[in-house]
């Protein structure tokens, strides 16, 4: 037999995600273009949280299954993860692609690269020899421009898609930009 099942209802994306350093609210003058430096999520809670509930939904064996397989999702989050950018608003524009890194995998990687810098150290006498880690110091920012042409209050989404389009980040961005100061003679 055949399944067939007819799902009813409106896909949308996921609420902008808030907390920690995600309060993008940013104030400029109208009159020049600016660029800020836009902090982006280490890790996507929403995801994180249907996870659990899947998880939670599961009894016995199906359950182990779905911890290892997240578990082994995890594992392969220590390379950064290119997202395609969605910007809703046309005053501002970023790249159409970025790479977000796993923080935490991230300095995991540099310690255990910074272990390996030690022991090899104590075997060799000099170490000018030997160049330093090759970690990067990655942050997880990007650069957002705006030019803005009116005095008033901009609101746009920013959405990253990873390319399985399984994990959707969105982040809300308002600017208040006020008119050029006017000096009273």
């Amino acid at each position: 037999g055949e399944l067939q099942y007819e799902i009813i209802g409106n896909s949308k994306y996921p609420r902008p995600l808030t907390g920690g350093n995600l309060n993008l609210n940013f104030t400029c003058p109208c009159d020049t273009p600016k660029a800020f430096d836009v902090p982006l999520p280490d890790n996507n809670i929403h995801l994180k949280n249907a996870k659990d509930m899947v998880i939670g939904r599961a009894s016995g064996s199906v359950k182990q299954r779905e911890k290892e397989i997240f578990e082994r999702q995890k594992n392969l989050a220590q390379e950064p993860q290119p997202f395609d950018l969605q910007i809703t608003d046309g005053f501002f524009s970023g790249p159409s692609t970025i790479f977000i890194y796993d923080r935490a995998t991230l300095m995991a990687s540099k310690k255990e690269a910074k272990e390996r810098e030690s022991i090899q150290s104590r075997f060799d006498a000099s170490r000018s020899e030997h160049p330093k880690s090759t970690a990067t110091d990655t942050t997880n920012k990007m650069n957002l421009h705006f030019n803005p042409k009116h005095p008033r209050l901009y609101k746009t989404l920013l959405i990253f898609i990873n390319q399985y389009k399984t994990d959707i980040r969105v982040l809300e961005v308002t600017v208040n930009a006020h008119p050029p100061q006017v000096n009273a003679q």
